[in-house]
């Protein structure tokens, strides 16, 4: 059917103790945004926050989204649960897709603009249960870099300020 999906995850993780308790009830509660039902099915799959209405923190969605973890601390149907990496996929490359602007950003690949996030941990080798709390260490903006805090370390810059060894503390 060439259909993509963008969720908000957010709200699952704001609104579901609550509708759960008035209005929706607890099933329909515990599957709001069912995004396993999407990926499940290979539809391409973006996270937004709707800012301002919710926060505008990528690892957060991505939090959400593998974890179904609501305000309370309750998981609300774990079944609907994502893998970190369709949950990375919604917030990187799927998401620039939606923009219809993946030729350009989303993904590392030579010939596209260098506008990523620096993570200090990579988000596949922890627990997903620790996504949101990935400290990020820079941005690489069209190939300007800028460190959160720390020194570089490693092999310099180039006169555009692009990372040499992409090295970093």
């Amino acid at each position: 059917m060439n259909i993509e999906a963008s969720a908000n995850p957010y709200y699952l993780w704001a609104l579901a103790d609550k509708y759960s308790e008035t209005g929706m009830g607890p099933e329909r509660a515990a599957n709001m945004v069912a995004m396993k039902e999407l990926t499940k099915r290979n539809i391409p799959l973006s996270l937004h926050s709707d800012f301002a209405m919710a926060p505008a923190e990528p690892l957060l969605l991505a939090w959400v989204a593998a974890n179904r973890i609501v305000a309370s601390g309750k998981v609300m149907n774990p079944e609907q649960k994502i893998s970190v990496y369709d949950a990375m996929k919604g917030i990187t490359i799927t998401a620039a897709h939606t923009f219809e602007m993946e030729d350009k950003i989303g993904s590392i690949k030579v010939g596209k603009e260098a506008t990523f996030t620096i993570l200090t941990q990579n988000p596949f080798k922890i627990a997903p249960e620790k996504l949101k709390d990935i400290p990020v260490a820079g941005v690489v903006y069209k190939g300007r870099m800028k460190l959160n805090k720390g020194k570089f370390v490693g092999a310099g810059r180039d006169a555009h300020g692009c990372i040499g060894s992409a090295g970093y503390s």
